[in-house]
């Protein structure tokens, strides 16, 4: 075979080219065979789910601090837990309550297409009001969820609260 070689690339500098061409290819191989089974293999899914939680840690670190005073010894803030109420505009105005009234009008297809358009309004009115009555009833002091919620007020739609 050498001397077949040599007859068919008589340069030693191509047949060394050669050698690590092959050299090459054969580390090539190598590793695409070893991404390939550590990428579908039946250990792959066990390796992710564990190499992803050694990524995120969670460590509480508890906050302690004192009053933030001004320049003249005013309290300007201090280290208590405080509330934030967030409310879609949507609410105020009364535009949800119309549209989750329709929404609930429609959900009787067959009334609401029997229903002319001033029946309509009248029916949609009526399930507004409703709706208006049960959650404030919800809502107040003596109700169990008003109750459940520590006396902090009630979980009702469209607000958040949260502690700081």
């Amino acid at each position: 075979m050498r001397n077949t070689l040599r007859d068919v690339i008589p340069s030693m500098f191509h047949r060394r080219l050669l050698l690590l061409a092959l050299v090459a290819v054969g580390v090539l191989c190598i590793l695409g065979f070893a991404t390939a089974r550590l990428t579908t293999g039946r250990s792959y899914a066990e390796a992710r789910v564990t190499s992803e939680a050694k990524l995120e840690s969670t460590q509480l670190i508890s906050t302690k601090r004192g009053a933030i005073l001004d320049r003249n010894g005013r309290i300007l803030a201090l280290d208590e837990p405080g509330w934030e109420v967030a409310v879609h505009f949507g609410v105020i105005t009364g535009e949800w309550a119309g549209r989750e009234a329709e929404r609930d009008a429609k959900k009787d297809r067959l009334k609401w297409e029997a229903l002319g358009d001033a029946e309509r309004d009248v029916y949609v009115g009526e399930l507004r009001a409703q709706n208006m009555n049960v959650r404030s009833r919800r809502c107040s002091p003596s109700s169990r969820m008003y109750r459940a919620t520590a006396g902090t007020g009630c979980a009702s739609v469209g607000t958040t609260s949260s502690t700081a």
